[in-house]
């Protein structure tokens, strides 16, 4: 297992935003994975958990707790019949298109998503009007008391953008239960989904995806562009010209940039629209 001391968390996310944290720990099994939980545990120290950093804005200032990134664990693939394992830092694109070559269907939706499965399953992230939590069996898991325990579908207890993994939880495999279907049928829809998001998101430039919640009446990127808010820029970060709902790091943003672009975007969508939007992204602050 790797050790880094003083690492900046900006090598970690897609936006490229965070400061130093005390330790980051790259651990590559899950033997590694419990026995650095139950000594975190132990030793009272607090922890984070990170996989592909696609859904994270951290503080630049750095951060008080050790960091945990799954993104060097070993890679497991096993199928049995329509049910497919795979360890949490497995790259949920990658995963799409290999379950797709045994074809098995399901996680076409996720092609476009730049995060770990463990990630996507623990804030049951979704696209195209599907979300992770449909393919989900269960979920093989660290307890924050450092012992192994296995989650249903049930047990998670999914909502919109939001599942019942414990903050200190760290999940090692994740069990998806898939549809078989012809491996040309399965391509070809993963093709449309990733044309569809090469035309309408800005995947070019850095990003922690989509920042908001879309409200039940409207997509927040449809609000956020009737606003007039697209192109718009405080500091170093900027709404996307492509998709109102990204906020993009243009020119070496800060945290508190992107903070203030989310404030103003609220303010600007409620005054406009009377609408509330509420973040999706998680937002890790340094303690005052």
């Amino acid at each position: 297992m790797k050790i880094k001391e003083n690492e900046n968390l900006s090598i970690y996310t897609t936006i490229g935003i965070g400061g130093p944290v005390p330790f980051l720990y790259l651990p590559e099994t899950e033997k590694e994975l419990i026995e650095l939980v139950q000594k975190l545990n132990s030793d009272k120290r607090t922890f984070r958990v990170i996989g592909n950093g696609s859904n994270i804005l951290a503080d630049d200032r750095g951060l008080e707790d050790d960091i945990v990134c799954t993104r060097s664990l070993t890679r497991i693939l096993r199928i049995d019949g329509n049910l497919l394992t795979a360890d949490s830092g497995y790259p949920i694109p990658q995963l799409a298109y290999q379950s797709a070559t045994k074809g098995l269907s399901g996680l076409e939706f996720a092609v476009g998503i730049p995060a770990s499965i463990g990630g996507i399953v623990r804030m049951n992230a979704g696209a195209h009007g599907r979300t992770i939590s449909e393919v989900v069996h269960s979920v093989r898991m660290i307890s924050p008391e450092g012992e192994i325990v296995i989650l249903s579908n049930q047990d998670l207890h999914f909502t919109y953008r939001s599942s019942a993994i414990p903050k200190q939880g760290v999940v090692t495999e994740i069990h998806l239960k898939l549809t078989p279907d012809d491996q040309q049928n399965i391509h070809e829809r993963i093709r449309k989904y990733n044309d569809y998001r090469t035309s309408t998101q800005p995947l070019r430039e850095k990003s922690a995806g989509c920042v908001f919640k879309n409200p039940s009446a409207c997509a927040a990127g449809k609000l956020i562009e009737d606003a007039g808010l697209k192109g718009f820029q405080i500091g170093g970060a900027a709404v996307s010209e492509i998709h109102g709902n990204f906020i993009v790091n243009r020119q070496s943003a800060t945290f508190q940039d992107v903070l203030n672009l989310i404030d103003h975007i609220k303010t600007t969508v409620r005054h406009t629209h009377g609408v509330d939007l509420h973040e999706e992204i998680m937002i890790w602050r340094r303690a005052l």
